[in-house]
């Protein structure tokens, strides 16, 4: 089991920085898609 654990803890440092990226992408287009957001923003 030892020498599974580090593998396997990065895996979920990426996977939770790939989660990270996508999802701030998201945020960062539904932002600057909506008028509301898009007006309060300039």
């Amino acid at each position: 089991m030892l020498p599974n654990r580090p593998l396997d803890f990065r895996t979920a440092v990426v996977l939770g920085t790939l989660l990270g990226v996508v999802m701030g992408l998201l945020n960062h287009f539904v932002v600057l898609s909506s008028d509301k957001y898009s007006s309060i923003f300039g």
